[in-house]
């Protein structure tokens, strides 16, 4: 890549990007060379967390930058040679992407440049690949007339599982002709995000609990809480009596950090007299929660949203992040133990961007 500025800008990153797949590579070894020495180590089967550096402004990769990696597939060993500019690696399963990441421009450099007119960019990776013994082909093998099998589907035995529940978001009062549908759906639960810093939070939430006790769903409370909660709580707990709505479960997030807090949970089991299970955990993605795992003592529940578009939003992609959408669950589910799970609001766009850029609100259709 030699690329050259016909105008300055600013910008995050700008540079090759290798997308390495997930099957094969996480729990084997990687090597690379830097101008500080030699690395090795091991992918994670977890998900890598992205440890955010606070004083430093910038996020710990898998492994520092280097000139040369060697990745060691189930297949074989990748080669890869960098010039211009050092490499790392991240691991994308953090935004629910089917990928382990390597790219130029390491974090520690930053994330807002300027490029003057005129300046250059030159960038040269090479790539080679050494198949595993047991995985080699030989040259000029004849292959077989294609054939195609049928599938067979049988129901076996009971598992002895059972399905999670499934509920919707709910923003704003209900038509009656949306009700009647959602409510042949039946879906366990409406989630009622409330901002305690609003104005009119309370109006909003007695409509909602009325279309909860309209469908016949009980309500998930995800509450965004101001600096001293505990006057709102009092009151929404008042409303949520008076409405006799059902709640299944009680969310508390703070905006400004990357997961809930326990002593925040413990305010709002303290503050709110419901019954129904309390916790918290991150409402921007799976990897503010992966980096900053709270005391979870105090959690009968952890929650994070979920969705497959947060850097490509191709319908490729979409099927291909599937992968790890299971990832995500089995990486969470070691380390909250028996405590439940909550994966939601499960979204098709994002919510909102996480980029050091400053956030806006990805708007719907509707709006």
């Amino acid at each position: 890549m030699r690329a050259r500025a016909l105008e300055s800008f600013e910008l995050a990153k700008i540079g090759l990007n290798i997308y390495h797949p997930i099957a094969g590579l996480v729990g084997r070894r990687w090597r690379g060379i830097s101008s500080h020495g030699e690395w090795s180590g091991v992918i994670p089967k977890p998900i890598h967390p992205q440890i955010h550096l606070r004083t430093e402004g910038w996020d710990l990769p898998i492994f520092p930058p280097v000139h040369e990696l060697w990745l060691d597939h189930a297949v074989g060993v990748l080669r890869f040679d960098f010039s211009g500019r050092a490499y790392e690696m991240e691991d994308h399963r953090n935004w629910s992407d089917q990928s382990l990441k390597t790219y130029s421009m390491p974090a520690e450099t930053g994330y807002q440049h300027q490029i003057a007119k005129n300046d250059e960019l030159a960038e040269h990776l090479r790539v080679s690949f050494s198949p595993h013994a047991a995985h080699s082909r030989r040259r000029g093998r004849r292959v077989g007339p294609l054939t195609v099998s049928v599938g067979r589907i049988r129901v076996g035995t009971p598992l002895g599982r059972r399905m999670p529940t499934i509920g919707l978001i709910q923003a704003g009062p209900l038509r009656e002709s949306a009700a009647h549908l959602i409510e042949l759906i039946h879906p366990a639960h409406l989630r009622l995000e409330v901002d305690l810093a609003a104005p009119d939070w309370g109006d909003h939430l007695a409509a909602e609990l009325d279309a909860c006790a309209r469908i016949g769903a009980a309500a998930e409370l995800a509450l965004f809480l101001v600096r001293d909660p505990r006057v709102p709580l009092t009151h929404l707990g008042e409303i949520v009596r008076e409405r006799g709505a059902p709640v299944s479960r009680v969310l508390a997030f703070v905006r400004d950090e990357d997961a809930t807090p326990p002593s925040w949970t413990d305010l709002v089991r303290e503050s709110l007299t419901v019954e129904a299970s309390i916790g918290g955990g991150a409402h921007m993605n799976f990897a503010e929660l992966n980096r900053a795992w709270p005391d979870m003592r105090g959690f009968d529940v952890v929650a994070y949203p979920l969705s497959p578009q947060v850097h490509a939003t191709s319908d490729l992609s979409l099927i291909e992040n599937l992968e790890a959408q299971g990832e995500q669950v089995w990486t969470a589910r070691r380390r909250v133990g028996r405590r439940a799970l909550a994966v939601g609001p499960v979204t098709v766009e994002p919510r909102w961007r996480s980029d050091p850029w400053p956030r806006m609100p990805v708007r719907s259709a509707g709006d």
